[in-house]
């Protein structure tokens, strides 16, 4: 099985943070000069990036309804992909 390291190493993101415990995932990420985070938790899903010049994240909508921390990663990249 693939660890996120490597996912994120593959599509060439740079993992700032990354946890995972019995309460679900957590994890930060730095592709093509976006910064783009998630977190699934008893409260759901976010996926979410920093995409402007003046620090705003906003949610990325869409997303598979459960994900792994690894399928969020590439749902995120795949999602941001056509504006970078």
């Amino acid at each position: 099985m693939l660890s996120f390291a490597a996912a994120a190493d593959a599509h060439g993101a740079l993992v700032r943070s990354h946890d995972a415990d019995a309460t679900g995932w957590r994890w930060r990420v730095g592709w093509r000069g976006i910064e783009i985070g998630a977190w699934n938790d008893m409260d759901g899903v976010a996926i979410v990036a920093d995409i402007g010049p003046s620090g705003d994240w906003v949610g990325l909508a869409g997303a598979p309804p459960d994900p792994s921390d690894i399928e969020a990663l590439e749902w995120a990249i795949n999602a941001l992909r056509r504006w970078c």
